[in-house]
């Protein structure tokens, strides 16, 4: 059985992480929303996402809300006991990698602006 999605999208909130501890690994809670379109009225999916160890550590050092991401895992059911005493259930995705979604490259903040290009001269020299 093939169970593998990629997820393309926003951290829509603050990552809960939760660091190591004894003999327990860290772990990174976090839900990434995708827009199908730029419009409005467009259909959102939803994920929730648990990451584990050293990608949990990562994820909590370099990303966080608003941050553009891609997370590739597998989609597990889940059902908790809730408060009432009833069954809840939902589905989250395992993260075993992740990447930066974003187009554009950080700028170092000391960098000087790189020179305008010299014009060339409309007219033709003698």
């Amino acid at each position: 059985m093939f169970n593998r999605i990629i997820i393309k999208g926003h951290i829509a909130a603050d990552i809960e992480f939760y660091p190591a501890n004894g003999e327990k690994k860290a772990l990174a809670r976090f839900r990434v929303i995708n827009n199908e379109s730029s419009k409005p009225e467009s259909r959102k999916f939803a994920a929730n996402c648990t990451a584990f160890g050293q990608r949990a550590e990562h994820i909590s050092k370099f990303y966080a809300k608003g941050s553009a991401i891609i997370v590739e895992g597998s989609i597990y059911d889940t059902s908790w006991e809730k408060k009432d005493g009833g069954t809840g259930y939902g589905t989250e995705v395992i993260v075993s990698d992740t990447d930066f979604a974003d187009s554009k490259k950080p700028e170092a903040p000391d960098a000087a602006p790189a020179p305008a290009p010299e014009k060339a001269s409309a007219g033709k020299k003698r």
